[in-house]
């Protein structure tokens, strides 16, 4: 039997063909706020009660006959509802635009939620034991980070690309500046150089964890959906930047040809 709640659920709409045992030929539809949306079917009903009805469900109950798809009665049905439906959109629309895009297009940007790196691929060169011939050539066992570093390293140019390289907007980069960037780069920088000798108690999976732990607890609760949006875009540049940077360092220390 027809049943709504709120307005929602199914309801016979349309009254053709009655016969003489007061029976008639209606349409049963998926309703929506009490408007006619999609067709299930055509019967011969006869009332044989007059069913539940209270403030916010209704029923009915009929005696029932499966009858082909009245079509003339679809379409009648639908020529009737299609205004309505018209100026409930027209007047709803800066709602239904909202909700587009800020809960529809908010779910599509789970791919941009932070994600541990897999780990099922083979470890980085920079995270292999070295023997003691290349641990006695690492760079790392040779150079400080200090001035004379810089300039044999060339840091300062090396180190501003991999902020470059990392996909910044102009808008994304104002959330901090771009010396602040060049200066997280640094800190992963000189954190992946100076333990080069103990890649198992900091490796590149280790800092990736923390990293997660560490943007994910950012109290985002004051923000707009749109600025969420911007954050969790940014947050995933940020994050792979610091891992390139400590690759970078890692590299570096332990496998680079020591200038």
């Amino acid at each position: 039997m027809p049943f709504t709640f709120n307005g929602c659920g199914t309801s016979f709409y349309g009254k053709r063909y009655p016969a003489q045992d007061g029976s008639y030929v209606t349409t049963k539809w998926v309703t929506g706020l009490w408007i006619p949306l999609l067709p299930l079917g055509s019967y011969r009903v006869r009332p044989t009660g007059k069913g539940t009805n209270a403030v916010v469900y209704h029923s009915l109950n009929f005696q029932t006959v499966r009858v082909p798809l009245c079509w003339p009665q679809v379409r009648n049905v639908y020529i009737f509802a299609a205004p309505i439906l018209a100026l409930i959109i027209y007047f709803s629309w800066p709602d239904i635009q909202k909700w587009w895009k800020y809960d529809v297009m908010k779910s599509s940007t789970t791919r941009l939620a932070l994600k541990q790196e897999p780990q099922s691929y083979q470890p980085a060169e920079s995270e292999l034991p070295l023997t003691s011939k290349q641990a006695s050539a690492a760079c790392g066992k040779v150079l400080k980070l200090d001035k004379t570093a810089f300039v044999k390293l060339d840091l300062i140019n090396r180190l501003p690309q991999v902020v470059d390289r990392s996909g910044f907007t102009d808008e994304e980069i104002k959330l901090t500046s771009a010396d602040e960037l060049r200066d997280e780069v640094f800190e992963a920088y000189s954190l992946a150089f100076l333990t080069w000798e103990k890649p198992a108690e900091l490796s590149r999976a280790t800092l990736d964890k923390n990293l997660i732990k560490t943007l994910s607890s950012v109290d985002q609760s004051k923000l707009s959906i749109a600025e969420r949006m911007q954050y969790d875009a940014y947050v995933v540049k940020f994050k792979r930047m610091l891992l390139n940077a400590f690759d970078l360092g890692r590299r570096d220390a332990r496998i680079s040809p020591c200038p």
